[in-house]
Parts: structure tokens; sequence; C-alpha cells
């Protein structure tokens, strides 16, 4: 989490600079289109001032809250083969191949296939050696 916001201020920060040395060379240089670029400049210097004001509120407020004491969880930005929208909102579908492969190569989903489980989901104990 700390790493994100690290990366967000450093962008605007870098994004200030530029949009700094943009008006500086519009201010100097006789151009055709300096009125446009000051207005870039402008506009890349506000936007980027105000990027790094609500950088630093929500780090403070996610510091306060205790998001940088664990590492960030790895449920959503980990999983591989979820289409996250699937076009509907808020849905999660899984990949059809990889559901595939998880059904064929499951043991619990061969042992429901055999008929070998238990009432909890579990493998049933009465053939415990089997399994071995």
């Amino acid at each position: 989490m700390m790493f994100q916001a690290d990366t967000a201020f450093g962008t605007e920060l870098i994004a200030l600079v530029l949009g700094t040395g943009l008006l500086l060379w519009a201010s100097k240089e006789d151009v055709c289109c300096k009125g446009f670029a000051k207005i870039v400049a402008y506009f890349t210097i506000v936007a980027s001032i105000l990027g790094m004001l609500c950088t630093g509120y929500y780090t403070v407020r996610y510091w306060e809250d205790g998001h940088f004491k664990h590492p960030q969880s790895m449920s959503m930005s980990g999983m591989q083969g979820m289409n996250m929208m699937n076009g509907k909102k808020g849905m999660m579908m899984m990949d059809p191949s990889m559901m595939k492969e998880m059904m064929n190569n499951s043991p619990m989903m061969k042992n429901m296939m055999k008929g070998k489980m238990n009432n909890n989901g579990n493998a049933d104990e009465t053939n415990h050696e089997e399994h071995h």
C-alpha cells in the first residue's frame, strides 16, 4: 500500500516539474504556440498539485486506519484467470478453461465424482489408507 502511495506521489511530482519546465520554456522562447504551451503548463501544474494533495490526504487516512501495518492482500490482484467484470457490475466469473482444469485436477472433485465424500465435504475417512 505504501509503495502505491509513493509511486503516485512521485508521478505527480514529475508532472509538477515538467509543467514548471514547460511554463519557463514558454515564457522565454518566442514560439508560435506560446499561449497554448502556457495553458498546458498551468493545467499540468494545477492538476499535479491537486493530485499530490489528494494522495497525501488518502495516504494519511489509510495510515490512520492501519492499512500500512500489514502487507496488502493478494486476494484481488493475484487472482489469475478471473474476469473481474464479465459484463456485469460486480460479478466475478472464472475463466472457463481454468474452471475445467480445476474440475479435472482437484482431488476433492475426483472424490465427489466417485461418491467418496462425507457430509462435511471432506474425503470419507473410512477408506483413509486407500488414497495413500
